[in-house]
């Protein structure tokens, strides 16, 4: 089985585009669908049943993007997983793709490509950040840091044993995947408009300042590592 874990907090106006996108299948294996609710106060849970009658709903009390995450993977069912943000940023048209390059790999990532006409504004400043505005994270061989669509055997997932509570996972996820030796493959992606609520991300300065230290912490082992990342560079869909 297939597990796709999607964290949500007040996103009504992304998630059942994304969750509509996901199949109920991939080359025969099932799929199945998990809403990781930090306690939304508007109709994302409603909607989010109503695109899928068969998707599952946990309630993660606890705020954060890391916790719902970390809960996601710990109550699926499927021996794969795959990470995707409700706000419709991610195309959830890739998780196919991703998932048959999963055999060759300890974990499949799709980095972020620009096109003005695609992105908002804030969405281009989140790829911005993760690229150029913190220059720090030049030393990472990886395109995207910060990129919210990943994929992963779930044994491999638990061997990153992460602890992120917030936004600081994706970048706990980069430099343990660095630490424990992980081969990546890493594929270009188009970035969508982001549906309804502004960028949580962006609105959490004391994150940002977690994730500099975080990396100012590991960098050594981040630039001395081998370049275990195999970049896609063009691919059509």
């Amino acid at each position: 089985m297939i597990s796709v874990i999607i964290p949500a907090l007040n996103e009504e106006d992304g998630i059942s585009f994304v969750i509509k996108g996901i199949p109920k299948k991939i080359d025969g294996e099932p799929v199945e669908t998990i809403v990781v609710d930090g306690g939304s106060t508007d109709s994302t849970v409603k909607r989010a049943k109503s695109a899928n009658a068969d998707v599952r709903i946990v309630v993660e009390k606890r705020k954060g993007k890391g916790l719902a995450m970390r809960t996601g993977a710990k109550m699926a069912r499927g021996s794969k997983i795959v990470f995707i943000d409700a706000d419709g940023e991610y195309d959830p048209k890739y998780v196919p793709y991703m998932i048959r390059l999963l055999p060759k790999c300890d974990m499949v990532k799709g980095y972020r490509v620009t096109r003005i006409s695609d992105v908002d504004a804030e969405t281009k400043a989140s790829i911005l950040l993760s690229k150029l505005a913190m220059p720090i994270y030049k030393d990472f061989k990886s395109k995207d840091p910060l990129t919210g669509l990943r994929a992963f055997r779930k044994r491999d997932w638990k061997r990153l044993n992460v602890k992120s509570k917030n936004f600081v996972i994706e970048t706990e996820i980069e430099v343990k995947a660095v630490k424990n030796g992980f081969k990546t493959i890493e594929f270009p992606i188009i970035s969508r408009e982001r549906m309804g609520s502004k960028s949580k991300y962006l609105r959490s300065p004391n994150d940002i300042v977690e994730i500099y230290k975080y990396i100012i912490k590991n960098r050594s082992a981040i630039k001395n590592s081998p370049k275990n990342i195999t970049t896609i560079k063009e691919h059509r869909y």
